[in-house]
């Protein structure tokens, strides 16, 4: 998980992604499953790590707003 943080991956392409997070531990995917307190730690960090989405521009309309015409 450190290596992964650190953009420093040694096998993947340094993703944050569970995926990678198995493989850079040398583990399979059904151990890292069982890894509870691992996965639990690893979606808190990436709460933390992941950037925001994109802000809208000012003036784009809200797919959300729907306007009886």
């Amino acid at each position: 998980m450190e290596r992964l943080l650190a953009n420093k991956h040694a096998r993947t392409d340094g993703g944050l992604i569970k995926e990678n997070l198995y493989k850079e531990a040398g583990v399979s995917r059904a151990t890292m499953k069982r890894a509870r307190a691992i996965l639990t730690e690893w979606d808190q960090r990436m709460t933390i790590t992941a950037p925001a989405p994109p802000a809208k521009p000012a003036g784009t309309p809200n797919s959300t707003n729907y306007h009886d015409s």
